[in-house]
């Protein structure tokens, strides 16, 4: 019944390892979507030795973007800024290594 559904084809979780360790990644989702949460928790597992942030946005559905704009925006831009200064210099890999973020924290879960 829900064979055309939305899935992705070949899924990101499955491709996580074929990307560079020093690429930052933030992954950000609404606390009640409909998308399989699960594959967060994977990615942040296979990356342990990368910069990896979760997101998740308390009360936002699927389009965060317009539940949450305002958290939404603070996470894209944190993103972005973080990214902009680690091109400057090398990536230290630290285990665990967390990005802060500005977006209201009654918004986020980490």
């Amino acid at each position: 019944m829900m064979a055309d559904f939305g899935w992705a084809k070949n899924p990101m979780v499955r491709r996580i390892d074929q990307l560079r360790q020093n690429l930052p990644i933030t992954l950000l989702y609404g606390s009640r979507s409909w998308v399989d949460h699960s594959a967060g928790e994977i990615l942040k597992e296979k990356r342990l030795n990368s910069v990896f942030k979760l997101q998740v946005v308390s009360g936002a559905g699927h389009y965060v973007y317009a539940d949450k704009p305002e958290a939404f925006n603070q996470i894209v831009l944190d993103a972005c800024a973080y990214t902009d200064s680690e091109e400057k210099r090398p990536l230290a890999l630290e285990s665990g290594k967390r990005v802060e973020s500005d977006a209201p924290e009654s918004d986020i879960k980490q």
